[in-house]
């Protein structure tokens, strides 16, 4: 069983104790020592950044994402296990920042009470993130999949917002970060009226409040274009650096998802190839895109603070140039920890 609260009291989640769910922690980071300071629930933990960044990290684990069409219809299959299994695909440990990053040129980071920065330019934030010494980075297209394979193996259903919260979908202003700390590692918010943060697994506003620039992916003309390795990330290029995704994702714009592809070679992945869902059926959220091919496009992920039943983790934004920057734009910085 798995449940998350919406409105800060206790709920039974069956997964907390079951791997890898049971092992992703929040925990304070030195950014100068290069090492842990603590992990939630000791006692010098904080999540006001006095004792590090503050970053969750999710364990290492084997899945399979398989699809299958029976009697007509086309059913996903996903399987997560601790253990190597054949026709399984390890994702190596990593952390991303507990909340969007806040911060400035000179050192982004991951604090309680602080405000999100955004109008930056996807260079810049990657250029920002990597300052921060070895292994830093954003929030990629491989760290997003995993949250969505781990969200839809724990709660079997893509309408993230009935099952965790609304988030900041609502609200004429941006909120700082911290509204969710009082849950510690529990899912959910603490109120559900579309203004108020919501967590999932140590990640606070999962999708909502800004959008979250996505990196190691570029789309032209509705083509997506992924890389495997975070050292060549880098906006507008289309070599073998970034080799072409096995599917075209949708070409129509405005549409609430209603299929994802699968690439037998990047299984993880899960762009739309088909709209005309709904806010309550299918993958539930929304997806933008521009096709043509003229100049290269990011991905902005999970929606901002106005975009209402819009949000979730299958809701894209493929249509703004690699140049773009707005103030609803804003990221998450990735640590390969």
């Amino acid at each position: 069983m798995a449940n998350a609260t919406h409105d800060g009291t206790e709920v039974q989640n069956d997964f907390d104790s079951i791997y890898p769910w049971s092992d992703i922690k929040t925990y304070n980071y030195n950014t100068t020592t290069k090492q842990i300071t603590a992990f939630i629930g000791e006692p010098t933990f904080k999540f006001d950044g006095t004792n590090g960044e503050v970053m969750t990290r999710f364990p290492e684990f084997w899945y399979k994402r398989e699809q299958k069409t029976e009697v007509g219809n086309t059913y996903e299959y996903i399987y997560i296990a601790d253990f190597e299994a054949e026709g399984f695909v390890k994702s190596e440990q990593f952390s991303l920042s507990r909340y969007i990053a806040s911060g400035s040129s000179s050192k982004l980071s991951s604090a309680s009470g602080k405000n999100p920065l955004g109008n930056i330019t996807p260079d810049n934030f990657r250029n920002y993130a990597k300052a921060l010494g070895k292994g830093w980075g954003l929030l990629d297209i491989w760290s997003w999949s995993v949250l969505q394979i781990l969200y839809l193996v724990e709660y079997a259903d893509y309408n993230i917002q009935d099952k965790i919260g609304q988030g900041v979908v609502d609200k004429p202003n941006i909120s700082n970060s911290g509204g969710c700390d009082s849950l510690g590692m529990k899912s959910g918010c603490l109120g559900n009226d579309g203004t108020y943060s919501v967590i999932y697994r140590g990640i606070e506003d999962t999708y909502g409040n800004m959008w979250q620039f996505c990196d190691g992916v570029n789309i032209n003309d509705c083509q997506a274009y992924v890389c495997s390795n975070q050292e060549n990330y880098a906006c507008n290029v289309f070599s073998e650096l970034y080799p072409m995704l096995g599917y075209k994702n949708s070409t129509i714009s405005g549409q609430y998802v209603k299929k994802v592809g699968y690439d037998a070679n990047n299984p993880l992945i899960q762009l739309p190839v088909e709209g005309e869902g709904s806010s309550n059926t299918y993958m539930t959220d929304c997806y933008w895109c521009v096709a043509a091919a003229d100049i290269g496009r990011v991905v902005w992920l999970g929606g901002a603070r106005t975009d209402g039943a819009y949000c979730g983790l299958w809701h894209y934004a493929c249509g703004d140039v690699y140049t773009s920057a707005s103030d609803l734009r804003a990221c998450r910085l990735f640590l390969n920890q």
